[in-house]
């Protein structure tokens, strides 16, 4: 999908990044000077985001722009009612989804049920329930905030998804180290290294959430939160809350990451962090957040 090549100019050799991919049975390419590097040096992490942001201006901005105003055009259509039903509905599959990738053994009916008639089913167990409300709970209360995006936010989410059913970790930062099951990634050891890697997420996100396109932002967010790891459990819920928090918040349609995509999505998180290159997790992101919200597109 993306490699480094060179290319021979005026007897100089220059380094380039290159993206491939297929589109309408074609082979297409999207490629970016690196400078005159060796192929095997080391790429800077600027030029990295740099060519990150002309593969998604390049292959997804026009679909995804064109999809916020399809959304628009649905949400300014429905009556107040309407909209309460259409939110609540992606609210619950969002709910069901995001909980089942971590575990969860809740079917969507029985979300559904929960959510609805506060009934819980027999024979689950009560800490699935419960993180059930609470998660619908969150996601409530993202489509009303009105604050900009920080770690207290972050801590507070976190507080509310876990209060009741892991109250000793709920909305704190971990003391100590973290492994990922069935990762080679590992996220910051310590408390200091963690604080360190969120305060630079941070100062990122104030940075960039002026430059970046904001789907691409709540793409990115998602990934560098995830990477860290902050917390003792709920890491990817959480990421996924603050990634729908910045797309719901910006005005473009929500992304409710299917449990049946958890492979691929655990695979493209894995490529990105392993090898060191956001262009991975980018690339699954909006190929599959444009086919999950395409309805829009029409």
């Amino acid at each position: 999908m993306t490699f480094i090549t060179t290319k021979t100019i005026n007897g100089k050799k220059y380094t380039y990044l290159r993206y491939s991919y297929r589109e309408n049975g074609k082979t297409r390419a999207i490629e970016m000077a690196a400078g005159n590097r060796e192929a095997s040096s080391a790429i800077p992490m600027e030029t990295k985001e740099k060519f990150v942001v002309k593969v998604f201006t390049k292959r997804w901005l026009d679909s995804v722009e064109a999809m916020k105003k399809g959304y628009a055009r649905t949400l300014i259509r429905y009556t107040p009612l309407t909209q309460e039903r259409f939110f609540d509905d992606f609210g619950m599959h969002f709910t069901h989804n995001t909980n089942k990738i971590e575990g969860s053994t809740l079917t969507f009916f029985n979300v559904k049920n929960i959510i609805v008639n506060n009934a819980s089913p027999p024979n689950k167990p009560v800490n699935d329930v419960t993180e059930a409300q609470t998660h619908m709970n969150v996601y409530r209360n993202l489509l009303r905030e009105q604050r900009d995006l920080s770690l207290g936010l972050i801590l507070e989410w976190h507080a509310t998804l876990f209060g009741i059913t892991k109250p000793g970790i709920a909305g704190s930062i971990r003391n100590g180290p973290i492994m990922i099951s069935g990762s080679k990634h590992l996220p910051p050891p310590s408390r200091a290294e963690v604080d360190d890697a969120l305060d630079r997420m941070m100062r990122w996100y104030a940075r960039c959430k002026e430059e970046l396109h904001p789907a691409l932002l709540a793409c990115l967010m998602k990934l560098k939160f995830v990477s860290i790891h902050p917390f003792e459990d709920g890491n990817g819920r959480v990421s996924r809350v603050i990634m729908n928090y910045l797309l719901h918040k910006n005005g473009y349609p929500m992304f409710d990451i299917d449990f049946k995509l958890r492979m691929g999505y655990y695979s493209a998180l894995e490529q990105a962090n392993i090898n060191e290159e956001d262009l991975h997790f980018v690339h699954w992101f909006f190929t599959h957040y444009t086919k999950r919200n395409r309805s829009f597109l029409s």
